[in-house]
């Protein structure tokens, strides 16, 4: 009798949460696709419709992309309580905290940063 491979779907919301993978030793959590993932994302917007971060700075700015606190690559939960609303400059700003990278400062023609906060 043949075994077949333990999959993603088969193992408990804990052992999703934590196991070896290409990232940082984790495999990242499935996502959800199709009309099922459109439809997830318009409850979310729903859910936040305004910039987490820019509420914190006293701006009201319209929520474009849903951000998961912990990323699913790195084996974050696809939950809403692991998801927060930002507009696109915020998005930047946290993607490249949560993956590393240096920020990226738009440069005026007299050489100086235009706004070092955006």
């Amino acid at each position: 009798m043949r075994h077949r491979a333990r999959g993603a779907m088969d193992l408990p919301a804990t052992e999703l949460r934590r196991r070896p993978g290409p990232i940082e030793g984790i495999t990242p959590t499935p996502r959800l696709r199709g009309r099922a993932g459109q439809a997830q994302r318009a409850r979310r917007l729903k859910l936040y419709p305004v910039c987490r971060r820019c509420t914190e700075r006293g701006i009201t700015t319209p929520t474009a992309i849903i951000n998961h606190k912990i990323p699913l690559v790195k084996g974050g939960l696809d939950t809403d309580a692991n998801c927060e609303g930002l507009c696109v400059p915020c998005d930047l700003i946290v993607t490249a905290e949560q993956f590393g990278h240096k920020r990226r400062v738009k440069i005026g023609p007299d050489g100086w940063p235009t706004d070092p906060e955006e």
